[in-house]
């Protein structure tokens, strides 16, 4: 109460000090000292002020505001010193308050504090401000009391900037300006607010997209709030500018100078954090060990720019991995620690560009994609990929189109995977318009396709469809070319050929035949054919039936000769010319049906084929060559159906010494026959015909 009474007096009759002395002071009871600092405003900062004096009595100081204090608050005559202590100035204003300090006599002297105002620049919180590539307005609100100019730090000059500066404190409006990216690089730009005095108000940076995927920058999504801290940023064959992290979509980006060329050695090792990356285009190589302990990261995308790929590069990471770029040639298997993927464990990869040498040899993938533009898959790449369960493409001509080097490169060669076309698994290959050629080793040994049909093919690359098993095969109009062995160890109920058979110099026993090694029970040659190569269907061995179309005109040299189970075989009209050797060997073909058609039997056509029991010469025949039928010993008729006999290549055309043999002519013609060349030899068997 009594403090209470001393203040309210003070209030009345208090003398306020306007200089470091009052004249009255001795009336007072203190005098201070000439040295206090009476009028000067404190700083904003905060700031200590020491007061002396000389009391003739007991005092005692208070203050009004708490951002005001005094140590120490009270003493006697005695005591010649106490500090006002001012705290830091929050505002953008200027501030006043004031101390009492009352004597024991009952008088007291107020001391005004002033402080000046702190000096302002505040912004919402943001260190970075991002745009699009099409550019246009960033808009950002400001409250200031200070006059300030904006400085724009860029390589180039595509963001500006407006302001209204002010010194009152008020709310402001700065828009920066950033004209279109149409670069493939992030562009970044760091803006300083200057004040005045050339002190440094605020700053904050804003990057602009790329047109097309940046080459400069580096994005990874974590799983929590912390950002990737590499500890260095050299390395990367360019300059690290700006590293900064959105703790809300807990996305960090990396923005370089340059294009990104290199990831260092354990670049990103340890980060398990990392949930997504997205590495620059440009990019050339990642070093050994760049990415080993990310294993929160659920996906791995490798340029298409990258060459080169070091030593256990992703050791300990799985999910998905996305190779956009020529997987490069490896001299060990994944098992090795010098392979790229020692130690990691991608159960799924996508494959969108070529692939070297054991480039997944011994690894424990499960499904691999195919996209458009694979061309080229080198020696072994998936050579004892044993959890391999499916090969994937979007479509058939994507898959049809690749070339693998050997029968290790094709995923599918184990004879246990499954190829997904388009979300199911083929098991008709039935080609539509855009599949114009089937590639080297495309269907190796896959055990479930169950039918081939080619409908608009127009090439079929070696080893194409070796180790294939199905129910039948249709090869159509347009195919040009077969590869060596593209049927080798291939079993078929039933082949159609609806094309001109190639001519060959070997039989199928040759690996230089186009259907070397092929075991099929049945043929057709379809309307699309009009000639049979030499050899074209020589020594298959599993040949039982043939049915030649109308279309065709000549059977060629060799065509079906040394098929030692071929039995029957239907010429149509249409089919002229039968040449030489075409069925030579045939030894189990016991039914024939030559087209009326034919005019020529060559030589040695059928010669050997011990099981024919019976032929019928067409009536248009007017030559047979040499040694035709001969050595057909189970040969015991035989029809000529013109009336004119047909010239023979000599005396042998028919096996003379076959008591077996009867030669049925029409009757008026038995004596022409007779006596005619060639046929005298066999006169004694020439009979009249009772068809």
């Amino acid at each position: 109460m009594k403090n209470m009474l001393s203040y309210l007096l003070l209030i009345v009759t208090l003398l306020v000090a306007t200089s470091c002395v009052d004249k009255d002071a001795d009336n007072i009871g203190i005098t201070f000292d000439q040295s206090c600092d009476m009028t000067t405003p404190y700083a904003a900062e905060g700031e200590t002020r020491n007061y002396t004096f000389t009391a003739t009595t007991v005092w005692s100081v208070s203050t009004v505001d708490d951002w005001v204090s005094v140590e120490p608050s009270s003493g006697n005559a005695r005591n010649k010193l106490f500090s006002v202590i001012v705290d830091k100035n929050p505002l953008g204003e200027p501030r006043s308050s004031y101390i009492i300090v009352t004597m024991g006599n009952g008088h007291g002297v107020k001391i005004d504090i002033e402080q000046e105002m702190t000096p302002l620049f505040l912004r919402e919180d943001s260190t970075v401000y991002t745009i699009d590539t099409e550019g246009g307005d960033i808009d950002i609100e400001v409250s200031t009391n200070q006059e300030y100019r904006i400085s724009i730090a860029s390589p180039e000059a595509w963001l500006t900037s407006t302001v209204e500066p002010t010194r009152a404190m008020s709310d402001q409006m700065i828009t920066l300006s950033a004209s279109p990216n149409s670069s493939n690089m992030s562009r970044i730009a760091v803006v300083n607010i200057i004040g005045t005095d050339k002190s440094l108000l605020d700053s904050f940076a804003v990057i602009q997209s790329s047109a097309d995927r940046a080459v400069n920058e580096i994005v990874y999504y974590t799983d929590d709030d912390d950002t990737v801290s590499l500890g260095y940023s050299d390395g990367f064959g360019a300059t690290l500018r700006y590293h900064f992290f959105d703790t809300e979509r807990r996305c960090g980006r990396m923005v370089f100078d340059e294009a990104v060329r290199v990831i260092p050695n354990n670049g990103f090792a340890g980060f398990a954090n990392i949930t997504a990356l997205t590495l620059p285009e440009r990019l050339q190589s990642i070093g050994n060990g760049a990415f080993t302990g990310c294993t929160g990261c659920s996906s791995f995308t490798i340029p298409s720019s990258v060459t080169q790929i070091g030593h256990a590069a992703f050791e300990g990471c799985s999910g998905v991995l996305i190779t956009e770029c020529n997987i490069p040639n490896c001299q060990t298997d994944a098992t090795n620690s010098e392979h790229w993927l020692y130690g990691s464990d991608f159960a799924n990869v996508e494959i969108r560009s070529n692939v070297g040498n054991k480039a997944f040899s011994g690894y424990a993938v499960e499904s691999v994609t195919f996209s458009d533009g694979v061309a080229t898959v080198s020696s072994d790449a998936f050579a004892n990929c044993t959890e391999l369960k499916q090969a994937k493409v979007a479509r058939l001509s994507e898959w049809c189109n690749i070339n693998f080097a050997n029968a290790e490169a094709n995923p599918l060669h184990s004879g246990n995977v499954a190829l997904i076309v388009d979300g199911e698994e083929l098991t008709t290959l039935n080609t539509t318009a855009d599949v114009k050629r089937i590639g080297k080793y495309a269907f190796y040994n896959y055990t479930k396709l169950q039918s081939i049909s080619l409908n608009d093919v127009e090439t079929i690359n070696w080893s194409a469809f070796e180790r294939c098993s199905v129910e039948s095969i249709y090869l159509g109009k347009r195919i040009a070319s077969v590869g060596l062995n593209a049927f080798n160890e291939c079993h078929a109920e039933s082949l159609t050929i609806d094309f001109n058979m190639p001519a060959f110099s070997h039989n199928a026993e040759s690996s230089n035949h186009w259907l070397c090694g092929l075991n099929v029970e049945h043929i057709t040659i379809d309307e699309g054919a009009s000639d049979i190569g030499t050899f074209a269907f020589n020594s298959l061995a599993t040949l039982k039936s043939v049915d030649v179309a109308g279309s065709v005109e000549s059977i060629g040299q060799g065509a079906f000769a040394n098929c030692p189970k071929l039995m029957n075989v239907t010429i149509d009209d249409g089919v002229k010319c039968i040449d030489e050797h075409a069925f030579y060997n045939c030894a189990e073909l016991t039914n024939i049906a030559i087209a009326q058609s034919v005019t020529t039997i060559a030589g040695y056509a059928f010669n050997g084929c011990s099981s024919l029991e019976a032929i019928t010469i067409p009536e248009q025949v007017d030559y047979i060559g040499e040694y035709a039928f001969a050595d057909c010993n189970n040969l015991e008729v035989v029809y000529c159906l013109s009336e004119s006999p047909a010239t023979l290549g000599n005396n042998y055309v028919f096996d003379a010494n076959n008591n077996s043999l009867t030669i049925y002519v029409p009757a008026s013609a038995v004596d022409a026959y007779r006596n005619a060349n060639g046929w005298r030899s066999v006169a004694n068997k020439i009979s009249a015909s009772d068809r």
